[in-house]
């Protein structure tokens, strides 16, 4: 099991320069973390089992949905440690969320069991600028208590930077492959080719305006015009961003913000 980088201090360097306090009621400890890390969330006379469950949900590999697993524990930690808000990244909200459904694991045997009566309560973003805010600095804290209490950087395909985490929040949907077929985007090459005709419209629509009209400079400027925002700009955003829809903002996302601290 991993050592933990302690002690750690009352008060860490956060962006607001907010003080991180403890929860006097749970010791900060290798012992603590060591029984959380051993909690069994498998248990190996199931057939299909929490690991198992956790891939087939969000199309992942199963040696990846047990990273997920080991990350989620490490964030279960920071929660019962600390009374301010902490965040999780979209993934290991995802082993949260799952975990919360097999009730009696959740709150007998890690609420009760481990963490001695602690409730850990899981509160969904209320949505708006003020709670997205919220919710960035909340997230931004957990990285940093975890470099410092684990003494190492957490996993980015696991914990993403704030901008990244944000930006996916509230894009997972539930679907049944039933009825839809689930490919996955290859988002990297789309980008690159949105911007690649981003850029090649405007000069385009002018070059074909012209031709056509060559005695009708207003007209070939509101072509070019209507050409770039009609299409120059939704390409544009998905080339910067990866994402079509460039009229929504993203506080209508929705999705998870996080935890409301550890009920203390």
């Amino acid at each position: 099991m991993s050592e933990l980088a302690l002690p750690v201090p009352d008060a860490l360097a956060l962006p607001d320069s907010a003080p991180v306090a403890r929860d006097p009621r749970l010791p900060q400890s290798q012992v603590l973390y060591d029984r959380i890390s051993a909690l069994d969330l498998d248990q190996s006379d199931r057939a299909l089992g929490f690991a198992a469950r956790l891939a087939r949900e969000n199309l992942w590999s199963e040696i990846q949905a047990r990273a997920v697993i080991e990350e989620y524990k490490r964030f279960l930690y920071l929660m019962a440690t600390s009374t301010d808000l902490l965040t999780p990244s979209e993934a290991v909200d995802a082993a949260w969320h799952l975990h919360l459904s097999y009730s009696r694991s959740y709150w007998d045997d890690l609420c009760t069991g481990i963490l001695g009566g602690l409730p850990l309560h899981h509160d969904p973003t209320e949505g708006g600028e003020a709670a997205e805010e919220r919710f960035r600095a909340a997230y931004a804290r957990t990285l940093i208590r975890y470099r410092q209490v684990f003494g190492s950087q957490p996993p980015a395909d696991i914990w993403p930077d704030v901008e990244t985490r944000f930006a996916e929040a509230g894009t997972q949907r539930m679907v049944s492959t039933h009825t839809h077929w689930v490919v996955r985007r290859p988002v990297r090459l789309l980008r690159a080719l949105a911007a690649a005709v981003t850029l090649a419209i405007p000069i385009a629509a002018l070059a074909i305006a012209w031709a056509v009209h060559a005695d009708a400079l207003p007209t070939v400027i509101f072509v070019g015009v209507v050409s770039t925002v009609f299409l120059g700009v939704p390409l544009g955003h998905f080339a910067l961003t990866g994402k079509w829809e460039w009229w929504k903002s993203t506080n209508d996302a929705g999705g998870c913000g996080g935890c409301g601290g550890c009920g203390g």
